[in-house]
C-alpha cells in the first residue's frame, strides 16, 4: 500500500510503501523518450541499461550506512521502479 510521496527530484519520485507490515521506500523513475513515437530507440535502450546497472549494483551491496538496499526492480510502461 502506497503511503504517499516522501521526496522528488529531476529523475522521479520516492514513495513510502507498506508491504506485509514492513515499511519500504520505492523509487519511481520516469523514463524519458528521445523520440516519443519510438519506444525502442537506441537512446531509450541505453537509459534502461543504465537503470538496470544501477539497480544491480545496489542489490549487490551487503550493507553500508550510506547506501539504500535494493530488493527488486522492474519496468511498468514509462516508469522504472
Amino acid at each position: 500500500k502506497l503511503l504517499g510521496c516522501i521526496g522528488a527530484g529531476s529523475f522521479g519520485k520516492v514513495f513510502k510503501l507498506e508491504l506485509e507490515g514492513d515499511l519500504y521506500a520505492i523509487k519511481k523513475v520516469i523514463i524519458t523518450h528521445s523520440d516519443p513515437l519510438d519506444f525502442d530507440s537506441e537512446d531509450d535502450s541505453q537509459e534502461m541499461e543504465t537503470l538496470r546497472n544501477e539497480a544491480f549494483l545496489l542489490s549487490q551491496c551487503v550493507y553500508h550506512p550510506n547506501v539504500v538496499r535494493c530488493y527488486s526492480s522492474f519496468r511498468k510502461g514509462d516508469d522504472f521502479f
